[in-house]
């Protein structure tokens, strides 16, 4: 009699794990991609005032340029926003300076300038290609521990 090749739910939840993050991350990036978008094409707009700018080296070598502005809505009321945006824009725009801001009626604190929200189609198809792997492996050893008991030992 053949002895069979016990499951290990090490591979188990490993295999849930990689498909939950991967799913995850292809439904976040398209929404986020789609919300963006949305406000920009449709959304609201507001002329915004540069109040800040600042830059910060990361450890990794990567840096970071954030840009702080306030606005006023349609109602009157004043909303302070701050946004990472491209180092282009960054060099491009100074302190007191006007810019265009988008936001969503529903949920002002939802805002970016112009062309500085998540609508980079590019990060967008990066993520969601990271996430199809992702999901794939997990898919995988999900596949490979339905199989375990069908192994030979």
């Amino acid at each position: 009699m053949e002895e069979v090749q016990p499951r290990s739910w090490t591979t188990l939840v490993f295999g849930v794990l990689f498909l939950a993050v991967g799913t995850v991350m292809v439904v976040g990036s398209i929404g986020a991609y789609r919300l963006d978008s949305s406000i920009q094409r449709s959304g609201a707009k507001s002329v915004g005032t540069v109040v800040d700018k600042d830059f910060s080296f990361v450890a990794d070598g990567d840096s970071d340029y954030q840009v702080t502005y306030e606005f006023t809505l349609a109602d009157g009321s004043e909303v302070t926003g701050s946004h990472l945006v491209s180092k282009r824009f960054y060099d491009l725009v100074e302190r007191s300076d006007q810019i265009t801001i988008h936001y969503q009626r529903s949920n002002p604190v939802r805002n970016f300038p112009t062309d500085q929200g998540v609508t980079s189609l590019g990060l967008t198809i990066f993520l969601c290609g990271m996430g199809t792997l992702f999901a794939g492996f997990g898919g995988a050893l999900l596949t490979f521990f339905r199989r375990l008991d069908q192994l030979p030992a």
